[in-house]
């Protein structure tokens, strides 16, 4: 399928060329960009975690804004941890 490409608007999700309403959407793929306003938001999934680099809107190949991470550890439950 290659790239897809989504982008938020108005509370509305546009997945390439079609429109939808949704409330959640998963990430099934290693990587995904998602356009929000003028920013491009890069969301990768690894073995240990997510990584998030934000560029500006037409600029991805460039120097990222800001990026953050977090490892899935750090989200575990009391629910998790009793299993």
């Amino acid at each position: 399928m290659g790239v897809v490409k989504l982008v938020l608007r108005d509370g509305r999700v546009s997945i390439n060329e079609d429109t939808f309403d949704v409330s959640e959407l998963v990430l099934a793929k290693d990587s995904c960009w998602i356009t929000v306003n003028n920013l491009s938001v890069y969301v990768m999934k690894t073995d240990e975690g997510v990584s998030v680099d934000i560029y500006p809107l037409g600029a991805e190949d460039g120097e990222s804004l800001g990026s953050t991470w977090v490892l899935y550890s750090e989200a575990e439950t009391d629910e998790d941890q009793e299993l």
